[in-house]
């Protein structure tokens, strides 16, 4: 099952099956994870040190890509007509 598959339901649940709210979950690309040896999966950017601590190395490119990739689903909700202020990013 789909993140959203698995999650709306729950949501659903809480806030109560008559909601207007509409369930957009973005997806990471795949990607070679450097601190899981490499292996190609789903991320965001990828993790070079861990424990990420203010000195860990970070990938500058591969945050800045994502930032644009849910910039980008942000205003095609706004384009669709969905109110900035109804929108929630959550991660």
């Amino acid at each position: 099952l789909s993140l959203k598959q698995q999650l709306e339901p729950v949501f659903r649940e809480k806030l109560g099956r008559e909601t207007t709210v509409q369930w957009k979950f973005a997806s990471a690309p795949t990607a070679a994870v450097t601190i899981n040896g490499g292996v190609v999966m789903s991320s965001w950017f990828d993790i070079v040190d861990w424990p990420i601590t203010l000195s860990a190395r970070d990938d500058r490119d591969g945050l800045l890509a994502s930032v644009a990739q849910i910039d980008k689903e942000i205003d095609e909700l706004v384009a669709a007509g969905v109110p900035a202020s109804g929108i929630v990013v959550g991660g």
